[in-house]
């Protein structure tokens, strides 16, 4: 479909006149008249009724008008985006990460879209939680990778998931629980639990303790160290039972055991984020690129 025939039909509905129709896009009436009904062959339906008088818009070019508007805004948007790409020395992307996350696939993301977009500047730039979250927000970081929960109460976010992850418990292999591969965390409500600090997370803090209401489970006391990796060395010298993400295994203290929780709401997605209003257009180049890395498979959610 020739977009320039969409124009052309936007331009005579809007003003019911061929003639002044034709002025206002500076071409010549006879040509307007042909794209018109080239445009009504392609489609195969009448768009005008017309006579001397008048010119009116068939039931059908009432129901195609606003479609064919849609097409021609996205269709100069994208128009747009190609030239910013294409006319810029230099574009720039922010990138900010959880440092759980940053392990394994970002830098191969980095890798690989740095190599096919070598001009495009790349900052990459380590928060916690609740700090990229602030950054997503007033646009310091154009793309986060991050935890789905406390953006989906958050209007005006795109979603893209990368993996599926959850909650676990950790504790040392001399615990009585700790050859359990799943345990109900009501076995553990007498416990001392570590935790990140709500300070550092608040999304998370919220997340963990609604999990401990939904058990009924009112914890005595709550450890925080200053950081997430200040957990294990806690739980090591016995102050209590920690609760981190499963994607946090690590091999790095052999006397602690990782073990699932029972219950479907422990369960949540780690993935991209980024703001619908954020009109960096290397952002979906980035997002596409990410989308097409082997071995990963994604699910895109719509704005939440």
């Amino acid at each position: 479909m020739n977009i320039h025939y969409l124009r052309y039909f936007i331009s005579v509905a809007e003003n019911l006149n061929f003639s002044k129709a034709a002025s206002k896009l500076y071409i010549a009436q006879p040509g307007l008249s042909q794209g018109i009904a080239n445009l009504e062959k392609q489609i195969g339906v009448k768009l005008f009724e017309r006579d001397r008088r008048s010119v009116q818009l068939t039931e059908a070019g009432a129901i195609f008008l606003d479609d064919a508007i849609e097409i021609v805004k996205k269709y100069d948007e994208a128009v747009d985006k190609v030239h910013q790409v294409s006319t810029s020395s230099h574009l720039f992307l922010t990138i900010g990460f959880l440092p759980s996350l940053g392990k394994v696939l970002l830098p191969q993301w980095i890798y690989a879209f740095s190599k096919e977009y070598p001009t495009i500047t790349l900052s990459v730039k380590q928060f916690t939680m609740g700090t990229l979250h602030l950054a997503l927000e007033d646009g310091s970081v154009d793309i986060g990778y991050t935890r789905s929960f406390g953006l989906k109460s958050t209007s005006g976010y795109m979603f893209k998931k990368v993996s599926n992850d959850s909650i676990s418990v950790i504790i040392r292999s001399d615990h009585l629980l700790a050859n359990h591969s799943k345990i109900d965390l009501k076995a553990l409500a007498k416990e001392s639990f570590v935790m990140v600090p709500q300070e550092e997370s608040p999304q998370w803090h919220k997340f963990a303790m609604q999990i401990f209401s939904n058990r009924g489970i009112a914890p005595t006391r709550i450890i925080t160290p200053g950081r997430v990796d200040g957990i294990f060395p806690l739980v090591l010298a016995k102050q209590g039972i920690g609760l981190v993400p499963s994607s946090n295994r690590t091999s790095d203290y052999p006397e602690i055991r990782f073990i699932d929780i029972d219950g479907d709401d422990v369960r949540f997605e780690s993935g991209l984020a980024w703001k619908t209003s954020n009109s960096n257009p290397t952002i979906l180049m980035f997002i596409e690129k990410v989308t097409s890395y082997p071995n990963v498979k994604y699910k895109l959610t719509s704005e939440i």
